[in-house]
């Protein structure tokens, strides 16, 4: 039976949640869990990095961040612990692990990651973002720039626009099919947080982002190629967040139900490893692929 954790959310109830594991009992407030068998849950991170304002990288589409610390508990103790789709990245600042490898196939974001650890071009790029007036001439442009980022960009611009076309716009749209649209959010009222602080905050946090950053490794490829090179080993841990059954089809790549039972049946083959795998409410697909007789 595969050494495997659970965590399910309702990110539209708050990302409730609950985690077990068979040697330790953690669990916060929820509504359903899935189980494992094996291990060592954790607590929340020791310091690969100082908390920034900010806990991701981008504004995503179905974040988990008020999971992430859960998922931290659950993958502490691990040597090496492996994202096959990381997002916009909130668990990564709960990881505490010797070795994080951090995937996604949207080279986007992957990008942005990167050039945020770069020694020399991070710093670059947080002194340009700093000094970008938040207006709607700049998202328009970083939006037009990401739509053909296949033209021959420095990886340094790219990260640029691709920050500013996601900051500046509609919060909770990256890496959505729709991110690279909208205009800017100019708030009307009182009521609610203003846009520019949000940018700003975003652009402040980059200190902190970098630290933590700077110590991942990265990779750009499709979750399954990861996955076939994530050893059964009870040093390793795998947190999987796929995009999920219908909610998920907003993702600019979404998940088919052939992928999700091809994702089923390689989770369900560990057998040392601690897998965490994520999703959302209580979806007909889930509850086949995940029975609660072999997660929690």
């Amino acid at each position: 039976m595969a050494t495997v954790a659970g965590v399910v959310s309702a990110p539209s109830l708050g990302d409730a949640t609950t985690v077990h594991s068979e040697t330790t009992n953690t669990s916060s407030k929820g509504t359903n869990s899935l189980r494992n068998s094996n291990r060592t849950a954790a607590g929340p991170k020791a310091s690969r990095a100082e908390k920034p304002t900010i806990g991701s990288i981008v504004p995503y589409f179905g974040a988990a961040r008020l999971i992430a610390a859960e998922v931290g508990k659950v993958l502490k103790g691990l040597r090496w612990v492996g994202i096959p789709f990381c997002g916009s990245m909130p668990e990564v600042f709960c990881i505490d692990a010797p070795t994080v490898v951090v995937n996604d196939r949207y080279h986007l974001v992957i990008n942005l990651a990167r050039m945020l650890g770069h020694p020399v071009l991070g710093p670059q790029l947080y002194r340009r973002l700093k000094r970008t007036l938040f207006h709607p001439e700049s998202l328009a442009a970083a939006q037009a720039v990401c739509r053909n980022s296949a033209s021959s960009l420095s990886d340094l611009d790219l990260a640029y626009n691709y920050f500013v076309s996601q900051w500046m716009g509609r919060s909770a749209k990256a890496g959505t099919k729709n991110e690279l649209t909208g205009a800017l959010p100019v708030r009307w009222t009182g009521n609610g947080g203003d846009s520019n602080t949000r940018y700003r905050s975003a652009v402040s946090s980059i200190v902190s982002w970098r630290r933590l950053m700077a110590a991942c490794n990265f990779t750009c490829m499709d979750a399954f190629d990861f996955l076939a090179k994530c050893k059964d080993d009870k040093t390793v841990g795998i947190y999987v967040d796929p995009p999920w059954p219908d909610a998920g089809d907003e993702y600019k790549y979404r998940f088919t139900p052939a992928e999700h039972d091809r994702l089923a049946a390689i989770l369900t083959a560990y057998t040392k490893s601690r897998v965490v795998y994520r999703f959302y409410g209580d979806h007909p697909l889930v509850a086949k692929l995940y029975p609660k007789r072999e997660w929690v």
